[in-house]
């Protein structure tokens, strides 16, 4: 979750704006988006998080984020996709039939060299889409699934009202996400936004379970996670004075290295304050 201000370094050789998202509201213009995304950024975020990984938590919080849940034989749509780290690890595990879709072209191609051909019970593929327009017939899908890619969508009640119908009745809406716990912020919060440089649209908790409600679902639940985040944070700082640390200046340069170090300390305070929460979020059609 970086975004370098030293244009001479290799990392920023292309500006790095904001994650993976779908805008339910505006159309970006392709060539725009190709320029999102930088390899080094996408290489450094699985140096840290693992092969295909751009968000927290690894294998062990979607087993978390699916326990109890039958996937065999289940249809699912992974909005937001990234690289599709978590998507193949499911698709590794149960018979099923996953589509990732993301805006982002070079994301989506990145993707698809990772997991080409790698052994799997189910099915996966990647697909780009366009000013949130899905190409898929409406109750098609058994589980729609999020992880950490929603937080940048600013009108969540519309982007919910988008997704509902793609779900079949009794079907099941997934995700993990950020939640501010308070719209006016700290100043460590405003300089984390502002190291990071991305665009975040956080809602509170409750905010959020209005906006899937006024999109129609019902039985909403969710389980506030954020003390497991806390402490993946912490082990992930002090990874960056070992082996990751010399990696990432052997690749990247001091610079690059410093400013991580800066935005992961950023990350830790205010979620270690409770500025941040991160919630898992079930709801039913």
């Amino acid at each position: 979750l970086y975004k370098s201000t030293y244009q001479k370094n290799a990392f920023t050789k292309n500006k790095i704006y904001k994650m993976t998202t779908l805008s339910a509201l505006k159309s970006v213009h392709l060539e725009q988006r190709q320029k999102e995304y930088d390899p080094s950024f996408t290489h450094l975020m699985q140096l840290t998080l693992g092969e295909g990984f751009l968000s927290f938590g690894g294998t062990s919080l979607i087993d978390k984020i699916f326990s109890g849940v039958d996937l065999e034989g289940k249809k699912i749509l992974d909005v937001g996709c990234g690289l599709g780290g978590p998507l193949r690890y499911l698709a590794e595990k149960h018979r099923v039939d996953i589509i990732g879709v993301d805006i982002e072209p070079d994301v989506i191609f990145e993707a698809q060299q990772i997991h080409f051909e790698k052994p799997l019970k189910g099915t996966l593929s990647f697909q780009v889409i366009e000013n949130g327009n899905y190409p898929f017939a409406n109750e098609f899908f058994d589980i729609i699934f999020g992880k950490e890619s929603w937080l940048h969508i600013e009108n969540k009640p519309i982007f919910f009202k988008t997704l509902y119908p793609l779900l079949k009745p009794g079907g099941r809406l997934m995700c993990t996400d950020w939640m501010h716990a308070d719209p006016i912020y700290s100043e460590d919060m405003k300089r984390f936004l502002i190291i990071d440089g991305l665009t975040f649209h956080l809602t509170t908790t409750e905010e959020y379970k209005d906006a899937l409600a006024s999109a129609g679902f019902k039985h909403i639940t969710f389980e506030d996670i954020s003390t497991d985040m806390i402490k993946e944070f912490k082990e992930v700082y002090l990874r960056h004075f070992d082996e990751l640390g010399e990696q990432i200046k052997e690749r990247y340069g001091w610079e690059t290295y410093y400013m991580i170090l800066h935005s992961w300390l950023l990350q830790r305070v205010v979620f270690e304050k409770g500025e941040i929460l991160v919630n898992i979020f079930h709801a039913l059609k």
